[in-house]
Order: C-alpha cells, then structure tokens, then sequence
C-alpha cells in the first residue's frame, strides 16, 4: 500500500498576494507589451492600449475605465476577466 502525505507551506488558504501582483502584471505586460503597463501605488495596475486605460484594483480584481466609453468594454472585460482566471489558478484547491 502506498501512503500519499500532501504536506503545505501556507496555512491559510490564502492566494500569497505579493506573489499574485507580480505574477499578474507579467501577465499583462505579455499580453499588451510592458509600456502598455503601469503599476504606480501598490493598489492598481493601469493597462493603456490604443488610447483607452483600463486601471485594475489588484485587492478586488475588478476594472474601472474612462465613463462614457463603450468601446473599452472589450478591454474592461480582458483584463478583469485575466485578472480572475490567474487568482483562482493560484488559490488553493478546497479538499
């Protein structure tokens, strides 16, 4: 009989969140190119592309752009939508 022991470092189910915001900004530095990302406060991260800014709050993962403008809708939802698919990648499985 084989015993398998799954042993973890963290002991919170917690997403380790430094690990999180760089890994997420790599990301979006990959799909949109670096100098379309900024990371200015260690709250946002702020994705201009094609003259529209689409600025991601890294504590909620949602995506706030310019009122008024539905053609950042598109870029609204790639990045909330990016954002999210890489936190529930990194968080840890409930067993």
């Amino acid at each position: 009989m084989i015993v398998v022991t799954a042993v973890s470092h963290r002991s919170s189910k917690e997403v380790d969140k430094e690990a999180y915001y760089k890994r997420l900004e790599i990301m979006l530095q990959d799909m949109f190119g670096e100098e379309c990302v900024s990371n200015t406060n260690d709250s946002t991260i702020t994705v201009t592309v094609d003259g529209k800014t689409a600025v991601l709050s890294l504590e909620t993962r949602t995506v706030e752009c310019e009122e008024g403008l539905d053609e950042d809708e598109t870029l609204r939802e790639l990045v909330q939508l990016a954002a999210q698919r890489l936190y529930d990648a990194l968080s840890p499985a409930n067993l």
